[in-house]
């Protein structure tokens, strides 16, 4: 587990660099000196995780406070010259858009072939996954969204004729529709009860924030600004068995979720970077234990929408 810990930060710094969370170039450097000199990697990549995880100065620069329990320790794993050339290729790479949903590939590939088919691990794709999230989730969703949108819609139409007061309030309801399904939106809970690495809840969450931002954007068309989306990964909950993938889950749901902050024009999110990585629990789904040992049903997080693969 400590070398899966090991990689999972080294991936978010590879992503952190190219997103330009962390200073240009940082990481990069830390690895192409570590490769000329693997004895001062350890030392320096324990330093910037030291950095990361609450915010300061590392190698002359200032670094963000990311949190999120993902550095909350500087622990690393010894590399070897080759192991470091590797690293410094995968360096050269641009990961700032990367597709969350191929880290499952990493966990799938860190399994026996054996324990692969018993644990029913493997990738699946986007299209496959809305399948499912798109008639449990999204659809009972779009229908609230078209009822608020049309209500909206009037009353803007009504301002538009009106003057004065008589228009300011009018145009005060439709932002109350739109604001009302926005916080809606913010509520919805999603668990996926045997989450592997993430792949159901990254798109779940791509697939809220687009909807937010259709909301955002319809807002501005009728004259209300358009706001910050307030969706986040705090909303998804998943259990698994397997730490690794438990961890790398979180991971790869924070990544998709500062990449489409981004990509969407919204900038970083405001520190902490990292949310607390605690809604995805490594536990037995089906089958608990109490403390002298008697099986028990375990219990789930709350949610309001249950899905994962089938």
């Amino acid at each position: 587990q400590e070398p899966a810990h090991f990689l999972n930060k080294l991936l978010f710094c590879l992503f952190a660099e190219d997103i330009k969370l962390l200073p240009e170039g940082l990481f990069t450097r830390v690895v192409t000196r570590g490769v000329k000199r693997p004895e001062t990697f350890n030392r320096n990549v324990s330093g910037l995780f030291d950095a990361m995880s609450t915010g300061g100065e590392f190698s002359l620069e200032d670094i963000p406070y990311f949190d999120g329990g993902l550095f909350s320790d500087g622990d690393v794993v010894p590399l070897g010259a080759g192991e470091l050339k590797v690293l410094a290729e995968a360096s050269r790479l641009d990961w700032s858009s990367v597709e969350p949903a191929i880290f499952g590939t990493l966990f799938e590939r860190s399994l026996d072939p054996s324990q692969r088919a018993r644990l029913g691990a493997h990738y699946t794709s986007k299209e496959d996954i809305l399948t499912i999230v798109e008639p449990v989730l999204m659809v009972p969703l779009r229908r609230e969204w078209a009822e608020v949108r049309a209500r909206a819609n009037e009353e803007a139409k009504q301002a538009a004729i009106q003057t004065g007061r008589t228009a300011s309030n009018t145009l005060q309801r439709a932002e109350r529709e739109l604001s009302g399904f926005a916080e809606r939106l913010r509520k919805v809970k999603v668990l996926d009860p045997a989450c592997g690495s993430g792949n159901f809840l990254y798109v779940s969450l791509k697939e809220l924030l687009d909807l937010e931002k259709e909301v955002s954007t319809f807002a501005g068309e009728i004259r209300l600004t358009p706001f910050f989306p307030g969706i986040n990964p705090e909303q998804l909950y998943g259990i698994e068995t397997s730490p690794y993938a438990h961890e790398l889950a979180q991971v790869a749901i924070w990544i998709g979720y500062l990449q489409w902050l981004v990509e969407n024009g919204f900038g970083a999110r405001k520190e902490p970077i990292l949310g607390p990585m605690t809604n995805i629990v490594e536990m037995d789904a089906i089958q608990g234990r109490d403390e002298d040992g008697t099986l028990r049903e375990p219990d789930w997080p709350e949610a309001d929408v249950i899905l994962g693969n089938p």
